[in-house]
């Protein structure tokens, strides 16, 4: 777009005021989506972090039972000395107990971890397309 008169050249700072004064707009708009998007993450980060932190606990509590029950077999082996190969019924009802907690902590964190790799590899995604350095 040529200036060739004055008033051309006038009507085409006014129309460029106008296209920076849009584009001012349209930053400020980004800039609060940004906000709004960066706030939401970071409570998503948040709460997937304190997911992390009751699975361990779960993961804590679990060896804890398992040493406890495993104390307890040993400890009614040598005081019952059951017949070689026999179990008594209270522990073999532990034992499927266990057996079916660790199951389910085994699907638990399976299920976990395919999250994590999903999320690691978006928010990877998600840096590099901002710019950032993908460590």
């Amino acid at each position: 777009m040529s200036s060739s008169t004055p008033m051309q050249a006038h009507r085409n700072h006014v129309q460029w005021q106008n296209e920076t004064a849009t584009w001012r707009d349209d930053i400020k708009a980004w800039r609060n989506e940004h906000r709004t998007s960066l706030k939401a993450l970071n409570q998503a980060m948040s709460a997937y972090d304190s997911a992390l932190t009751t699975h361990l606990e779960s993961l804590a509590r679990h060896e804890r039972n398992l040493a406890d029950a495993e104390r307890i077999l040993a400890e009614r082996e040598r005081d019952l000395k059951p017949a070689m190969g026999a179990i008594d019924r209270d522990v073999y009802l532990q034992i499927e107990e266990k057996a079916a907690q660790q199951a389910q902590l085994r699907d638990d964190h399976e299920c976990i971890k395919r999250h994590h790799y999903m999320t690691v590899a978006r928010l990877g995604v998600l840096v590099e397309t901002l710019g950032g350095k993908n460590s």
